[in-house]
Order: C-alpha cells, then sequence, then structure tokens
C-alpha cells in the first residue's frame, strides 16, 4: 500500500514519515511565505525525492515510548488506542500488538509504504538528517527545522533480545533494506 504525504519546494520532494521527523519537517514548512506545496506521495513529479529512515527497532522504540509514555493525554480515538494499545504497556506487550497490526496504522506501517511507488534519489538516516538539513538549506532554500514530538529513551539496542532483534529485522527486512542503502552520509 503505498501512502503518506510529501512536501515539494525548489525542485525537492520530500516523502513524509510518521516517526521519521514527520512533525518538525512539516512544521518547518508550515509558514505560507514559503510556498511549499503538500500533496500525495504517488503523484509524479520531476523533483528529487527525499526520505528520511530510521532503524525499524529504533522506530519501535520511539512509537512505544511516545504512544505508551509520553502522550498519555491523547484520546484513544486520536492515538494508538485504536489498535489496542495501552498507557505504560510493557514493550512486549506494545510489540505483540504491532506485529499483528503494522499494516493498520500510519505510525507503524513500514518505511518504504511512504515511497509512493516511486525511486528515492536521497535516503538520509534519522541520525543524518540535521546535517543533511544544514548542507542543504541554500539550495532548496530550506526552513529552519526544530526537533518536535521527540521521545527520550536509551539506544534502541538496550531493549532487544537478540531473539526480538532478528523477528524485527524480518518483519521489516524491506525497511532494513532502505536503512542500509546507499545513502547520503555528513561529511
Amino acid at each position: 500500500m503505498d501512502i503518506g504525504r510529501t512536501i515539494s519546494r525548489k525542485g525537492l520532494r520530500i516523502h513524509l514519515i510518521p516517526k521519521n521527523a514527520h512533525s518538525a519537517i512539516h512544521t518547518a514548512f508550515e509558514k505560507p511565505s514559503l510556498r511549499a506545496v503538500i500533496s500525495d506521495c504517488t503523484e509524479d513529479s520531476e523533483d528529487r525525492r527525499m526520505i528520511v529512515v530510521r532503524h525499524p527497532c529504533d522506530r519501535l522504540i520511539s512509537a512505544w515510548t511516545f504512544f505508551c509514555y509520553k502522550r498519555l493525554d491523547l484520546p484513544f480515538n486520536e492515538g494508538m488506542g485504536v489498535l489496542g494499545y495501552k498507557a505504560r504497556m510493557t514493550l512486549d506487550e506494545f510489540y505483540d500488538l504491532y506485529k499483528l497490526k503494522y499494516n493498520d496504522n500510519i505510525h507503524t506501517q513500514p518505511q518504504v509504504s511512504f515511497t509512493g511507488g516511486h525511486k528515492i534519489d536521497e535516503v538520509v538516516k534519522m541520525e543524518d538528517l540535521n546535517d543533511w538539513w544544514v548542507k542543504n538549506t541554500l539550495k532548496y532554500e530550506l526552513p529552519t527545522m526544530t526537533k518536535t514530538n521527540s521521545s527520550e529513551h536509551e539506544h534502541w539496542e538496550t531493549y532487544f533480545s537478540p531473539e526480538m532483534r532478528k523477528e524485527i529485522e524480518v518483519l521489516f527486512k524491506e525497511d532494513l533494506e532502505l536503512y542500509n542503502s546507499n545513502h547520503w552520509r555528513a561529511e
């Protein structure tokens, strides 16, 4: 399933993925003076396409901490509660539901779903996004970006047993391939 939105400006089309700096990028482009165009990710265009990717294990931990611990104020119909997630669930409980329902919500769907079926010109890892943004600010006349909706947590490797990590790597094989693909690197 191809889903999602893009933001286009000055020949660059950024594919937005929830839990991958989506809110920070979207917020940066909200100023009317920027004349950014928000459209469906499947729309054809000659723009360079960029996507921010995150290790699937890191994205899972981010979703768990955000929805089960940080955003306890979200009504169930707006948050992950509609999928059965509850406040203060253990990671094992969260993951058991996550793997069953990962195609049911944009926050858990595979990152490759957000390409719109298009070849992506620039794959930027989440951890390299700030460097990429600074390097490309003038070229694409990018607005200032401020980190939003982040959740503080330990590095994702501290949360998973080798068995759980292996299972996640199988479930999100395509996302791992995208994450490990030839991508932009900070110099």
